[in-house]
């Protein structure tokens, strides 16, 4: 979900094809509104095997774990206070927030701004993406869908639109750009932790405004990058992305006692 000049909308992207939905919240952002619209997502493509979203109140209600199971939905949820986690989905709001704010600029009624976005959506979902070599549209609906630039006279363009790759080719071809990725903007910070190790934690409080350290030991791998995590001065687990963990540098001792000044000296 996404909130725009008071104004709360849900966005919804496809991990496969990048095809994007949105829709405005007019009745607030509770689970209801929310599990109305989303319904109504589904009901045009189907059912999902899997839901990722953050930890916004309506996705961790019971009436949306309900929701779920109900469907056979594998709800998950990302590590708190960490976005990139669910990076496509944030790259695809901040798309979806950049473009409303321009077209709220542009006009004043609410049915209006939804034609605008509409139009762009119809755009978007029409162009090539950058990571599969396809159109959404082409990988979601099997074909690219007529706009008005298909009114335009055009020569020596093929009637016959090339068909969707196949799924092992467009694996590779995500996989390459992942890799390019990685290469290029990926950081050098080298990952390695096993079943466990001994790391320090960081602790998010006053509504993410601030943090500490907290010594915890790994407990179980939740992902390619998400760990659950013992804390072991909250005698709980937490869900962290691995750039929320550090390795535990100091002594077995050290990691025993309740040190927390040299904790937050780290």
């Amino acid at each position: 979900m996404l909130s725009v000049a008071g104004g709360t909308h849900l966005v919804v992207v496809d991990a496969h094809s990048k095809w994007v939905e949105w829709a405005p919240l007019a009745d607030g952002a509770g689970t209801e509104p929310v599990l109305r619209r989303l319904s109504e997502m589904l009901g045009r493509f189907g059912l999902p095997r899997t839901i990722v979203t953050d930890n916004a109140t309506p996705f961790t209600s019971a009436r949306f774990r309900r929701y779920c199971e109900v469907n056979d939905i594998k709800h998950v949820t990302i590590p708190p206070y960490h976005p990139a986690s669910n990076g496509q989905a944030e790259i695809t709001v901040k798309l979806i927030k950049r473009a409303l704010k321009t077209l709220m600029s542009e006009t004043n009624s609410v049915s209006s701004l939804e034609h605008q976005v509409n139009k762009y959506l119809l755009s978007y979902r029409n162009s090539v993406h950058s990571t599969t070599g396809v159109s959404p549209a082409q990988l979601m609906l099997g074909r690219n869908v007529r706009t008005r630039l298909d009114l335009c006279p055009r020569k020596d363009v093929p009637k016959h639109v090339a068909p969707a790759p196949s799924a092992a080719n467009l694996a590779q071809s995500v996989s390459r750009s992942q890799i390019s990725q990685s290469k290029y903007f990926g950081g050098k910070r080298k990952i390695n932790f096993t079943v466990g190790d001994k790391v320090i934690v960081k602790r998010h409080y006053q509504n993410g405004n601030k943090y500490k350290w907290l010594r915890g030991t790994l407990v179980k791998n939740l992902g390619s990058r998400v760990w659950l995590v013992r804390a072991h001065e909250l005698t709980q687990c937490l869900k962290k992305h691995v750039d929320q963990l550090l390795h535990w540098r100091g002594g077995d001792d050290a990691f025993i006692q309740d040190t927390p000044g040299r904790l937050r000296a780290l």
